[in-house]
């Protein structure tokens, strides 16, 4: 943090410029703040004269008690005695999760939580009492202001290829509240490729996989051709088209028996690093009773979608193009929202969960204008199928008018 040391008082300050002479004495502007509490105790030593360093003369409105007491609210250093210059915001990153305040006097006030890396700007002209700064979340639907410890900031921009966590609330607020209406019973994660942000809303709970799971059995069905050197018969690209595009149960029986069942696909999530696939059922038999959480999807069309899941290019080119074939009438969701002249990249899953209350999941890849989100919106014990066609419906749509 900058810092102006006033004579005997220092007062954190954020500031820009040369050594100023006010009033016969000398703010000298560097980096290494003192805090606010070792300024106050600088203040103590000399308490002649700080007591006669008035908020007039100092043109902050700060008393000398505000100082011994380590005192809170907005510091603020006025143009005239930063020569007339203003200061400007800066660009910064978080060095570790970190919660955002509205009030940095009480951790009851948690605006939000970011993520590591997440990219922040600083309002320089202002800090707030003893090593918080005001701050605003780079982020497309958040416009408020927080406080955060200035130990969290760093103005170092982090490697390249990094990548970010937040909750919802950080991408839109309302789209939380929404979410967080239907509690449980809804899933929600996105990645913003162009910032590699990654936003969740009960992103790592479990859900029933249903056909989603189809995507997964693509996968692995063409990682193990090409481990073997091979490529699709004409009889495997008939049972690929017929599973993803049409999402034909019988053609994914086949083709779960050529992964290996669920063993197959437990050695293709663990290739993968793919926490949160569980293909083992707990419910009932089948390729499609297996859990799913929205990250996990999401971690997996990110590996696809940055060619780190299919080595062959044209094994690559095939699951995109099966992928954005699927059929009109199962598009609902992420297909059904996108935005107009998008490349969407799919596939939903729906069946009555063990309760007899339905699931429904919608994931998928949407390209547009050279850039991309990924996206999968998981439901579960909801009373009807639209009941869950309806909530996935509104937060993806919401996620296109935002990212698209």
């Amino acid at each position: 943090m900058i810092w102006a040391h006033v004579a005997l008082i220092a007062v954190a300050v954020v500031v820009t410029g040369a050594p100023l002479s006010v009033a016969g004495f000398t703010l000298s502007l560097g980096a290494g703040a003192p805090s606010m509490a070792e300024a106050a105790t600088t203040a103590r030593a000399s308490h002649a004269w700080a007591a006669s360093a008035t908020p007039a003369l100092l043109g902050t409105g700060l008393s000398y008690d505000y100082l011994l007491d380590d005192g809170e609210g907005d510091v603020i250093l006025p143009a005239a005695i930063r020569g007339g210059t203003p200061a400007v915001a800066r660009a910064a990153w978080l060095t570790a999760t970190t919660a955002v305040l509205t009030d940095p006097r009480s951790d009851a006030t948690i605006d939000i939580v970011l993520g590591e890396d997440f990219p922040i700007t600083v309002e320089a002209d202002q800090v707030v009492g003893s090593g918080w700064l005001l701050v605003k979340p780079n982020t497309i639907g958040f416009d408020r202001q927080g406080y955060v410890p200035t130990a969290a900031v760093t103005y170092q921009p982090p490697a390249a290829g990094s990548t970010s966590s937040a909750g919802m609330d950080a991408l839109s607020p309302e789209l939380a509240d929404y979410l967080a209406g239907w509690g449980t019973q809804v899933g929600l994660t996105v990645t913003d490729l162009a910032s590699g942000i990654t936003y969740g809303y009960n992103g790592d709970q479990p859900f029933v996989t249903a056909s989603s799971v189809k995507v997964a059995l693509m996968f692995a069905l063409l990682r193990q051709l090409e481990a073997a050197d091979q490529s699709p018969s004409e009889e495997q690209l008939q049972l690929l088209t017929a599973m993803i595009e049409w999402s034909d149960n019988d053609a994914a029986e086949a083709i779960d028996i050529m992964v290996g069942d669920r063993e197959g696909l437990r050695a293709f999530a663990e290739e993968l690093g793919l926490d949160g696939f569980s293909p083992g059922s707990t419910y009932a038999e089948g390729w499609g009773w297996g859990t799913l959480t929205p990250g996990a999807m999401v971690r997996l069309l990110t590996l696809f979608e940055q060619g780190n899941v299919l080595a062959s290019s044209a094994d690559q080119a095939l699951a995109r193009q099966l992928l954005s074939s699927i059929d009109s009438d199962q598009r609902t969701g992420v297909g059904s929202t996108a935005p107009d002249g998008a490349f969407v990249m799919m596939k939903n899953g729906w069946v009555p969960g063990p309760d007899d209350l339905w699931v429904f999941n919608s994931s998928g890849i949407v390209e547009l204008n050279g850039h991309a989100y990924i996206i999968a919106a998981y439901t579960a014990h909801n009373a009807s199928l639209e009941q869950g066609q309806e909530i996935v419906v509104h937060a993806a749509a919401a996620i296109a008018a935002l990212l698209g």
